[in-house]
Protein backbone atom coordinates (compact mmCIF):
# COMPACT_ATOMS: atom_id res chain seq x y z
CA UNK A 1 0.00 0.00 0.00
CA UNK A 2 2.68 2.31 1.22
CA UNK A 3 5.21 3.20 -1.78
CA UNK A 4 7.55 5.56 -0.40
CA UNK A 5 8.29 7.12 2.95
CA UNK A 6 9.00 10.59 4.31
CA UNK A 7 9.98 11.40 8.34
CA UNK A 8 10.96 14.61 8.83
CA UNK A 9 13.30 16.36 11.86
CA UNK A 10 11.27 16.56 15.06
CA UNK A 11 9.62 19.89 15.78
CA UNK A 12 9.60 21.96 18.83
CA UNK A 13 6.17 20.34 19.58
CA UNK A 14 7.59 17.09 20.01
CA UNK A 15 6.47 15.05 16.60
CA UNK A 16 8.12 14.62 13.47
CA UNK A 17 6.35 15.21 10.18
CA UNK A 18 5.60 11.85 8.66
CA UNK A 19 4.57 11.66 4.68
CA UNK A 20 3.23 8.35 3.16
CA UNK A 21 3.07 8.19 -0.53
CA UNK A 22 0.42 5.70 -0.79
CA UNK A 23 1.22 2.97 -4.08
CA UNK A 24 -2.43 2.52 -5.61
CA UNK A 25 -3.11 6.86 -5.80
CA UNK A 26 -0.02 8.26 -5.65
CA UNK A 27 -1.64 10.67 -2.66
CA UNK A 28 0.25 11.71 0.23
CA UNK A 29 -1.02 10.94 3.67
CA UNK A 30 0.11 13.29 6.10
CA UNK A 31 0.95 12.38 9.89
CA UNK A 32 2.38 14.08 13.03
CA UNK A 33 4.14 11.30 14.60
CA UNK A 34 5.29 11.45 18.79
CA UNK A 35 7.75 8.67 19.07
CA UNK A 36 8.15 7.43 22.23
CA UNK A 37 11.00 8.61 24.35
CA UNK A 38 11.49 4.32 25.68
CA UNK A 39 13.50 3.08 22.51
CA UNK A 40 11.80 -0.14 22.71
CA UNK A 41 8.47 0.63 22.84
CA UNK A 42 6.02 -2.08 21.04
CA UNK A 43 2.65 -0.05 21.04
CA UNK A 44 1.26 3.05 19.51
CA UNK A 45 -2.29 5.09 19.37
CA UNK A 46 -3.47 6.64 15.93
CA UNK A 47 -5.82 10.03 16.82
CA UNK A 48 -7.80 11.04 13.70
CA UNK A 49 -10.25 14.23 12.87
CA UNK A 50 -13.82 14.64 11.90
CA UNK A 51 -15.18 15.96 8.93
CA UNK A 52 -13.51 19.09 9.80
CA UNK A 53 -10.10 18.06 8.20
CA UNK A 54 -6.68 19.70 9.29
CA UNK A 55 -5.13 18.56 12.06
CA UNK A 56 -9.21 18.65 13.67
CA UNK A 57 -8.74 17.48 17.37
CA UNK A 58 -11.54 17.47 20.03
CA UNK A 59 -11.15 19.36 23.81
CA UNK A 60 -8.97 22.40 23.20
CA UNK A 61 -5.97 20.09 21.38
CA UNK A 62 -6.41 17.09 23.31
CA UNK A 63 -4.94 14.56 20.88
CA UNK A 64 -1.31 16.81 20.68
CA UNK A 65 -1.17 16.89 24.38
CA UNK A 66 -2.33 13.54 24.86
CA UNK A 67 0.67 12.61 22.52
CA UNK A 68 2.87 14.45 24.11
CA UNK A 69 2.22 12.92 26.80
CA UNK A 70 2.28 9.30 26.52
CA UNK A 71 5.71 10.10 24.10
CA UNK A 72 7.23 10.96 27.28
CA UNK A 73 5.63 9.61 30.62
CA UNK A 74 4.29 6.28 29.38
CA UNK A 75 6.68 5.02 27.06
CA UNK A 76 3.58 5.25 23.87
CA UNK A 77 4.02 6.54 20.17
CA UNK A 78 1.18 8.42 19.04
CA UNK A 79 0.36 8.76 15.17
CA UNK A 80 -1.96 11.91 14.40
CA UNK A 81 -3.47 11.15 10.95
CA UNK A 82 -4.68 14.10 9.21
CA UNK A 83 -7.40 12.92 5.83
CA UNK A 84 -6.30 13.22 2.44
CA UNK A 85 -10.31 13.77 1.82
CA UNK A 86 -11.96 14.07 5.43
CA UNK A 87 -15.78 14.14 3.81
CA UNK A 88 -14.51 10.03 1.98
CA UNK A 89 -15.15 7.04 4.31
CA UNK A 90 -13.62 4.52 1.93
CA UNK A 91 -10.37 7.20 1.65
CA UNK A 92 -10.38 7.91 5.15
CA UNK A 93 -9.57 4.67 5.85
CA UNK A 94 -6.97 3.75 3.76
CA UNK A 95 -5.15 6.46 5.63
CA UNK A 96 -5.60 4.72 8.98
CA UNK A 97 -4.92 1.23 7.26
CA UNK A 98 -1.04 3.53 5.84
CA UNK A 99 -0.98 4.86 9.30
CA UNK A 100 -0.82 1.19 10.46
CA UNK A 101 1.09 -0.23 7.64
CA UNK A 102 3.90 2.65 8.82
CA UNK A 103 3.68 1.21 12.72
CA UNK A 104 4.04 -2.01 11.96
CA UNK A 105 6.27 -2.58 8.99
CA UNK A 106 8.42 0.87 9.97
CA UNK A 107 8.37 1.00 13.42
CA UNK A 108 7.74 -2.46 14.68
CA UNK A 109 5.18 -1.54 16.73
CA UNK A 110 2.25 -4.72 17.37
CA UNK A 111 -0.27 -3.44 20.20
CA UNK A 112 -2.26 -0.11 18.54
CA UNK A 113 -5.12 1.58 19.60
CA UNK A 114 -7.29 3.52 17.38
CA UNK A 115 -9.08 6.89 18.49
CA UNK A 116 -11.35 8.87 16.41
CA UNK A 117 -13.70 12.05 17.11
CA UNK A 118 -16.81 12.52 14.90
CA UNK A 119 -16.42 11.17 11.68
CA UNK A 120 -12.92 9.50 12.45
CA UNK A 121 -14.81 7.43 15.27
CA UNK A 122 -16.45 5.53 12.18
CA UNK A 123 -13.76 5.76 10.15
CA UNK A 124 -11.62 4.18 12.76
CA UNK A 125 -14.29 1.11 13.32
CA UNK A 126 -14.23 0.19 9.62
CA UNK A 127 -10.66 0.01 9.50
CA UNK A 128 -10.64 -1.87 13.11
CA UNK A 129 -12.98 -4.09 11.58
CA UNK A 130 -11.11 -5.27 8.49
CA UNK A 131 -8.03 -5.79 10.88
CA UNK A 132 -8.99 -7.36 13.95
CA UNK A 133 -5.81 -8.44 14.94
CA UNK A 134 -5.43 -5.06 16.22
CA UNK A 135 -7.99 -5.46 18.78
CA UNK A 136 -6.52 -8.30 20.65
CA UNK A 137 -4.41 -8.59 23.63
CA UNK A 138 -1.11 -8.72 23.12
Amino acid sequence: MINDINIGTITNEGYRTVRLAISETGNVVECRYYKAEVTDSKSAVIYVGGVGGGWDSPAKELYPRLSQKLAKDDGINSLRIRFRYSTDLEESILDVLAGIEFLTQEEGITSIGLVGHSFGGAVVISAASMLPKILSKQ
